[in-house]
């Protein structure tokens, strides 16, 4: 955090340029609660993060435990584009930790439809 306030203090640009390896090193690291940190650092920035970051951001929640961050981030991944399946599973183990099966419908339910058809 003392880092991005001295950025800040001496007006250096933090954007999707910047942020985006940050993340990726913090969740690579393990480094889940300091990655979800920075997500407040980058929406205080006025920087919204792409697909692949809000991804990342899901991977952190859900190993935070904070699931219900997890489905407001993949939410997000939705309207910048088709999330993968790996973030769609992840979010639905969140379901399965939980044992609600009926969220999990409808969360698969919820799931945009993409790809080519049959």
């Amino acid at each position: 955090a003392g880092l991005l306030q001295d950025m800040r203090a001496f007006g250096f640009s933090r954007g999707l340029e910047f942020y985006n390896p940050v993340l990726r090193h913090l969740v690579v690291g393990r480094f889940n609660e300091e990655a979800l940190a920075l997500r407040d650092a980058m929406l205080a920035d006025g920087v919204r993060p792409d697909e692949g970051m809000c991804a990342r951001l899901v991977r952190a929640a859900v190993s935070c435990g904070q699931d219900s961050l997890a489905l407001e981030l993949f939410s997000e991944a939705c309207q910048s584009g088709q999330p993968s399946l790996k973030t769609s599973m992840m979010v639905l183990g969140t379901f399965q930790k939980a044992q609600d099966w009926r969220g999990a419908v409808g969360f698969l339910r919820r799931l945009p439809s993409g790809g080519p058809g049959p």
